[in-house]
């Protein structure tokens, strides 16, 4: 019954789509613009992560945050040349990307997690915690708006790198 249901809905839908308003679980992965180079690089205590560009729009980096303290990430460098470039990320609505982990980590579980930081030119950083990464796909979308309410001083206009930093907080 509850199938014959969703077949009925599914026929309302594609025979007058404007009907219906559509619901999304996650914002769509944020499209960053330019050309930027992935790096990676780690504390002492930890190898540097080895990052695969996949695409245009994906990466994956393989980690070892095992000893106690220890950190590693990946930049996503707007100026490889340290020339000052940087790229305009005010006009993005929001700042989305998915991401999981072979280590899941939560609020209960915080020592192995994530840490966001958008850079700017001038040396002004935005750091976000994300507190709940899973061994599946999720959704992490900040709204620019947040991002400049929270953070006033950065120039969202003038964005350098952007750095996810996996840690062992331990």
């Amino acid at each position: 019954a509850i199938l014959n249901k969703f077949i009925v809905e599914i026929d309302n839908y594609n025979s007058d789509p404007t009907q219906y308003t559509i619901y999304r679980s996650a914002q769509p992965i944020s499209v960053l613009p330019g050309n930027p180079t992935l790096g990676s690089w780690s504390s002492a205590t930890a190898p540097d992560p080895t990052v695969t560009q996949l695409s245009t729009s994906e990466f994956t980096a393989a980690y070892d945050v095992s000893a106690s303290g220890s950190y590693s990430g990946v930049t996503v460098n707007f100026d490889p040349s340290y020339s000052g470039q940087s790229q305009d990320l005010s006009g993005l609505g929001y700042f989305s990307f998915d991401v999981k982990s072979t280590v899941a980590c939560s609020t209960s579980n915080p020592n192995r997690c994530l840490k966001l930081e958008l850079k700017d030119t001038a040396g002004h950083v935005a750091a976000f915690s994300i507190v709940t990464v899973k061994t599946t796909y999720s959704n992490i979308a900040i709204l620019i708006s947040t991002i400049h309410s929270i953070f006033p001083s950065l120039d969202l206009t003038h964005i350098k790198e952007v750095n996810f930093i996996f840690e062992n907080a331990q």
